[in-house]
């Protein structure tokens, strides 16, 4: 009776640990290339170097429009004593009161001719863009075959 108890007991657990074990799912080989593709830290380091360099060549077709500047200085004195004695059309000499000062400055620059910098920053960093997105294609087909190879690996293994 002693050892009925234990089997039961014994049973019991192990159905018990099976319940709440991982749900197996198969994963045939589309699954796995995308996935290697997609969720490995390789892939996503490559498509932040592409967003990176789409960033740059932004920065450098942007060096073709113009440079404005606007700044402006605005003064106040407290109570200043300036006898300034300018004849007006009235009544002889006046006094001006002056507390306030305004100065401002615009400037407008456009680049009209560099020498071809601006024109060839642009085709390199374009051309860096290119390089970068083959980079990151080259990345995802040997993730791919590494993915590939690891699936033959555990096909093998489960045959075994």
């Amino acid at each position: 009776m002693r050892i009925n108890i234990g089997k039961l007991s014994l049973l019991l657990f192990l159905m018990h640990v099976t319940a709440f074990a991982q749900e197996k799912k198969p994963l045939d080989l589309q699954e796995v290339i995308h996935l290697a593709q997609t969720h490995s830290l390789e892939a996503k380091s490559s498509e932040t170097k592409i967003e990176g360099k789409k960033l740059d060549y932004e920065a450098s077709k942007n060096l073709l429009l113009p440079d404005a500047k606007l700044s402006g200085q605005y003064m106040m004195m407290n109570s200043p004593d300036v006898n300034l004695q300018i004849p007006t059309s009235s009544s002889g000499m006046s006094q001006i009161k002056s507390n306030q000062s305004l100065l401002g400055q615009a400037s407008v620059s456009m680049p009209i001719y560099t020498g071809g910098k601006i024109k060839n920053s642009i085709a390199a960093s374009q051309n860096a863009l290119k390089m970068e997105e083959f980079s990151s294609l080259a990345v995802k087909d040997q993730l791919a075959q590494r993915g590939i190879s690891l699936y033959i690996n555990l096909y093998k293994a489960q045959q075994t």
